[in-house]
């Protein structure tokens, strides 16, 4: 039954998919003698337990190349596997400084940053292991508006499934936020104020901190301190040194997007849908679906109804918006590994 119902969800149209995917979700639950009218009880999504279940064989590969990126036992992201000699993609602006990766089959291993390009948010890291699974590409052509995708995670059904909304397109990059206010001193702007949960608050900054530089370039006064920050993108790492207490102290701080109130109604609105990626920008190029993701989501394969991955997630955008690197954008990275023996195809 199951092999049966995949090769008919195949052979369908993107939208005639989905359709076919919850007709039969429906008719498989009659038969199990669950009231049909039950489909209409608001649990009964296209990310119901129920219709994620029906996609287990598309998303079966796909889960044996993807990890989670773990710091201690917190999951941070997920990971694909693109060679099987243990190279490995996963976003790059949340690796923790000492990288663990958890299998498909449990097993787990200290990982190494091997590379990171900016332009994706997309890092290469390495684990001592061989004879991994790859994720399979489908990289000649992308996603349609329309088409069905499956992100796979590390349990046998899906993690969600949605469609694309909007096809590979550039995502401008936004403005780095810091959470400070701040009064003009001598010598240089005195913080009067840390937000709390901000990337300063997370950085260590404090109440009376003078700040001096950012990533190595004086500041002395508060404009210099907002171009600074503001020309980095939202998820940037950046060097904060100030003067506390007559002593120099260099800081570390991952940026932020600006809260709700500095950013509008349309992204107040977007943040009310749960947790979204500090850098969510700034990409060359980004497919665009209405997956429901965490942060912690990202960095695993999004694949289509025959289970190639046409992308890796790279941020949760908003409520109704995740975005994906295309696999095109991926390829230039897996052919700069050595003597590469990836599933390319």
């Amino acid at each position: 039954m199951q092999e049966n119902r995949c090769t008919i969800l195949r052979n369908l149209r993107p939208w005639s998919r989905l359709l076919s995917a919850v007709a039969l979700v429906v008719f498989l639950s009659s038969e199990a003698g669950v009231a049909q009218a039950q489909w209409f009880d608001g649990s009964r999504s296209k990310n119901s337990a129920a219709v994620r279940k029906s996609f287990r064989e598309i998303v079966a590969d796909a889960r044996r190349a993807t990890v989670l990126i773990l710091d201690g036992e917190q999951t941070v992201s997920l990971g694909t596997i693109v060679d099987s000699r243990g190279y490995i993609l996963t976003k790059a602006s949340v690796l923790p400084e000492a990288i663990n990766c958890r299998l498909f089959d449990e097993r787990e291993f200290a990982a190494e940053l091997v590379s990171t390009d900016g332009e994706t948010d997309l890092a290469t890291i390495k684990i001592d292991a061989t004879d991994l699974k790859a994720i399979r590409w489908q990289a000649d052509s992308a996603p349609t508006v329309g088409q069905i995708l499956a992100t796979a995670g590390d349990s046998e059904s899906p993690l969600a499934i949605g469609i694309v909304s909007v096809a590979p397109r550039t995502i401008s990059a936004g403005r780095g936020f810091l959470g400070i206010a701040f009064a003009e001193g001598n010598r240089g702007p005195e913080i009067t104020e840390v937000t709390s949960n901000s990337a300063a608050f997370r950085a260590g900054l404090k109440v009376g901190d003078i700040v001096t530089h950012i990533a190595s370039r004086r500041v002395r006064s508060g404009g210099a301190l907002r171009s600074q920050v503001g020309r980095r993108r939202p998820g940037e790492e950046v060097s904060v040194t100030v003067l506390r207490n007559s002593q120099t102290m260099e800081l570390t701080a991952i940026l932020d997007s600006p809260p709700g109130n500095l950013i509008g109604r349309a992204g107040l609105m977007n943040r009310l849908g749960g947790p979204i990626s500090r850098r969510r920008t700034g990409f060359s190029s980004a497919i665009e679906h209405d997956t429901v993701l965490r942060p912690q989501d990202c960095g695993g394969p999004v694949v289509t109804l025959d289970g190639l991955a046409v992308g890796i997630n790279i941020a949760r955008a908003g409520r109704t918006s995740s975005y994906a690197i295309p696999a095109s954008e991926i390829m230039p990275l897996i052919r700069k590994l050595p003597a590469s023996d990836s599933n390319e195809e």
